[in-house]
This record gives C-alpha cells, sequence and structure tokens, in this order.
C-alpha cells in the first residue's frame, strides 16, 4: 500500500509505504502475519532512501477496526501510538445532482504518541 501522511503540527505531507495482509499478497508475508497488523514506513526525511523512513508497527483493535495502537522508533528509542479513524462526514449532494460519498473523506487521526 502507499499513501501521504499530512503532519497535524505544520501541515507538512509525507509520503507512506506499508504492508495489510490481503488474499493477493499473503503468500508475500510471513505466514504468523496477522490479519489486523499493518506495517508502515513514513518518509519524514522526504528523501529516496527507503532505510531512513520511520517504521510503525500498528495493530487494529480486532472487533472495530477503527482504531489502532502500536509502536514506532525513533533514534533507536521505542514509543507507543494510538490512532483513531476519522469519521466520515455524511454523503451530500451536489449542484450536478451527482452525490459525494463522504466514504471517500476519512483518514487516520494520530491522537496519541507516548
Amino acid at each position: 500500500m502507499a499513501g501521504r501522511y499530512t503532519a497535524k503540527s505544520d501541515g507538512a505531507v509525507y509520503n507512506v509505504r506499508g504492508n495489510v495482509k490481503t488474499s493477493a499478497n499473503a503468500a508475500s508475508l510471513p505466514s504468523d502475519w496477522p490479519n489486523h497488523k499493518i506495517e508502515l514506513y513514513i518518509d519524514f526525511a522526504n528523501t529516496t532512501n527507503l532505510d531512513d523512513d520511520q517504521k510503525f508497527e500498528c495493530y487494529l483493535f480486532a472487533q472495530t477496526k477503527d482504531v489502532m495502537a502500536g509502536i514506532t522508533w525513533w533514534n533507536a528509542v521505542p514509543f507507543g501510538f494510538f490512532a483513531e479513524k476519522r469519521q466520515a462526514p455524511a454523503p451530500r449532494k451536489l449542484a450536478n445532482n451527482g452525490i459525494l460519498d463522504g466514504n471517500i473523506w476519512y483518514d487516520w487521526v494520530t491522537v496519541g504518541v507516548k
């Protein structure tokens, strides 16, 4: 998977890459990889070097899948974190009678890093 992370503090945007188990990639991941695990790498250094990306090992809450918690490392020091999935806004009717589906407007919000 790939995407972007926007920092709440200053609005800076960073590239993100990661892994989550799907039927398409299950064979390429370790056999003991849980279905609710997500591994993310954020390129805070804004480089093409993948080795300097910050790793986040995340675990979705198994029942609701709308909260995740995990661990990240900064300068070899571990930090715990958790994040909640933002509620998508309700669909809106557009001027051309189309519908803007609120489901496309979701993202993860980090609500705590300890």
